[in-house]
């Protein structure tokens, strides 16, 4: 089987939806020797930014001179962004070698393997994640959680930090319908005796984690507690800050992800950062140069990312109404625009009523498409739930209405795609195709 053979069969197992449970994955890894226990680990779990925290994380430690893996979901472009050692994705030779003897280690497991029924998708792909890490000999990595924490397959982690980023309500059908429910999922990441970094957390779900983290015998570092951002300087390119804890401070660190948003998830991966150092055992070491490089250089695509200055074209990965809020904040740092388009697309388990709702007023126009997903929402379901105000125009994929947009664009216009990571993901690939069809000068595709 070629490397397009082997993605298709792998990408069949979406079919299983999501299950969530350690059983298989548990199951999987024994057979395969249990390679997540042969690297140290930071484990990051949120609602919003853990993405972007695991990549500034491991950035840091990269820049400490660190072998490092980076394990995120989903990919924008290709299955192998998931799947890093130091920035570079894994090779298609390798995905198919670890996707046939992950089938193997599978088929060996008989009648055990058959009562736990099949894999999902996530659990093969995080046990090609861990498998390439323990074969490549990381020094460490840095492994984002799939969907919640407590029953998410990267749960079998013995991790040296754990992180939580924000949480709020999300995926609520698989989490519970309140903050208080879903922080009970989230917090299931922390383990005992393993210091946890927390981002800012409405007070109601950091009662939830604090209480874990004490049954737990955890240590709790907290944004706005133990550490700190201040001095914090915003622009469109990106904010400038001083982290501080304790007797330890790094001075006007530069971040290149707009939003205050960022800020907050760059002063929480420099926590997890030099927390993990510290927990190492002085394995390896943290400092200032690190810090300041690694933050300097992170990249993160996809993150209110932009494409086309003349147009202004931005994608941003926000998926539900928390990171919409912080689109729109961020939006507000911009000079003004002339007309003001939004490309909007959602999955169909997402509260797309309160994400358009914040998103709507912002905008002069809004076109609906459905990201290429079997769990993408229907554009003509959403167009009643867009508030009066923009002109609202429906269209079936991407490619189309990014042409059309763009088409029509005048160099002051403004034009946002965002919803869904998926679509994101889309408009990235699709966008050189229609900006040149547009004639719109882009700016390099990272």
């Amino acid at each position: 089987m070629d490397v397009k053979e082997i993605l298709a069969e792998l990408f069949s197992y979406t079919q299983f939806g999501i299950k969530l449970g350690l059983g298989r994955i548990r199951l999987l890894l024994s057979a395969l020797g249990d390679p997540q226990d042969r690297f140290p680990s930071i484990h990051v779990a949120g609602t919003n930014g853990k993405g972007s925290t695991a990549a500034m994380a491991a950035s840091i430690l990269q820049a400490a001179g660190l072998r490092v893996g980076l394990y995120t979901s989903p990919h924008l472009c290709h299955f192998s962004e998931r799947i890093r050692i130091d920035g570079r994705p894994i090779e298609g030779a390798d995905i198919a070698r670890h996707y046939l003897e992950i089938k193997g280690a599978w088929a060996s497991l008989g009648k055990a393997g058959v009562e736990e029924g099949d894999p999902t998708f996530f659990e093969l792909t995080t046990a090609m994640a861990f498998r390439h890490f323990a074969e490549r000999r990381v020094d460490a990595a840095v492994i984002e959680t799939g969907l919640g924490g407590r029953l998410d397959a990267t749960n079998v982690l013995r991790p040296i930090v754990s992180v939580l980023t924000t949480i709020s309500r999300d995926h609520e059908a698989h989490l519970g319908g309140s903050v208080s429910a879903i922080a009970r999922e989230k917090a299931g990441i922390v383990k005992q005796g393993v210091p946890v970094v927390v981002g800012s957390l409405v007070s109601e779900a950091e009662a939830v984690v604090e209480q874990a983290a004490r049954e737990r015998g955890a240590e709790v570092i907290r944004l706005g507690g133990e550490f700190r951002a201040e001095s914090v300087k915003l622009t469109a390119a990106g904010g400038t800050f001083d982290w501080v804890r304790g007797g330890t401070s790094f001075s006007g660190l530069a971040v290149p992800l707009a939003g205050v948003h960022q800020v907050r998830n760059a002063a929480v991966a420099v926590a997890a950062a030099t927390e993990a150092a510290r927990a190492s055992g002085a394995a390896f070491d943290i400092g200032d140069p690190a810090v300041r490089e690694g933050l300097r250089r992170v990249s993160w695509p996809g993150r209110f990312e932009t494409l086309s200055s003349e147009p202004t074209v931005i994608l941003d990965g926000a998926h539900n109404p928390e990171g919409i809020c912080a689109l729109v904040d961020t939006l507000s740092l911009l000079p003004p625009s002339e007309r003001r388009t939004l490309v909007f697309g959602a999955l169909a388990d997402k509260n797309a009523g309160r994400m358009l709702a914040a998103a709507g007023p912002a905008f002069d126009r809004v076109v609906l498409v459905r990201p290429d997903s079997g769990r993408a929402a229907d554009p003509r379901d959403l167009a009643d739930l867009v508030p009066d105000g923009p002109e609202v125009i429906v269209r079936d994929g991407i490619d189309r209405a990014l042409a059309e947009v763009l088409d029509g664009a005048g160099p002051r216009d403004r034009i946002v795609v965002t919803g869904s990571l998926y679509l994101v993901g889309e408009a990235r690939a699709s966008f050189r195709t229609a900006g040149r069809t547009a004639g719109a000068p882009t700016l390099p595709v990272q």
